[in-house]
């Protein structure tokens, strides 16, 4: 039962970030000649690699994570397993998701990573094929999408586009390289006609946004 509550756990964390590596920066340091600075900043970095069960963790009404009896808000690496594998990690500073979620497969190659700054994405969410080589790479600004880039298995670039203030194009695309999703956002929601293709290309449903809402939708 244990591991059927991590399977349904890790798919709806899935779920909830594929809206489809930049690791944290090193601290700095300031004036290097102060010992009690560097130490500080040591208890800190080795405080966020302790790791924790994620189902250990618990969000609380002042919106910040706690493991579970402590009174304190969490510092260190939560991470679910599945048998002795990982499958998926996050990081958290005094409550608040600092640094990198990572999602694993079964052989410990990362599937997608994605950065968290102040408890927001920040920089390159990337997932990766099978083969390790890069999938795709979506660039986020305090949560809002800025750019978006997809590659083939060979590593080719089949698709681009750099949102301006919110407003771009919106592709995802299947392993075989058809396209899967497409879309427009509009000042950074969801606007006009949507697309999804089943993975041999055929046109399975028609979604029709404004400000982020679906006002219509047929299945084909």
């Amino acid at each position: 039962m244990r591991n059927i509550k991590k399977i349904v756990i890790l798919i709806v964390i899935l779920l909830l970030s594929i809206n489809i590596y930049a690791k944290e920066s090193e601290p700095e340091y300031g004036n290097k000649d102060n010992k009690l600075e560097k130490k500080m900043d040591m208890n800190r970095i080795n405080n966020k690699m302790k790791e924790f069960d994620y189902l250990d963790r618990e969000l609380r009404s002042d919106k910040k994570v706690y493991l579970k009896g402590e009174k304190l808000p969490f510092t260190g690496t939560f991470t679910l397993k599945l048998g002795h594998y990982i499958e998926y990690s996050e990081v958290y500073e005094y409550g608040i998701l600092q640094g990198d979620k990572t999602w694993y497969d079964h052989k410990g190659n990362i599937m997608m990573i994605e950065t968290y700054i102040n408890g927001k994405i920040n920089g390159e969410q990337i997932t990766y094929y099978p083969n390790t080589k890069i999938r795709s790479i979506v660039n986020y600004s305090n949560n809002r999408i800025i750019g978006i880039e997809w590659y083939n298995e060979n590593g080719e670039q089949i698709f681009k586009d750099t949102y301006i203030n919110g407003t771009g194009k919106w592709k995802v695309f299947w392993d075989n390289g058809k396209i899967n999703e497409e879309g427009q956002y509009l000042n950074y929601s969801k606007n006009g006609e949507w697309k999804n293709y089943d993975i041999n290309g055929n046109l399975e449903r028609t979604k029709i946004y404004k400000n982020g809402g679906i006002i219509k939708s047929n299945w084909e």
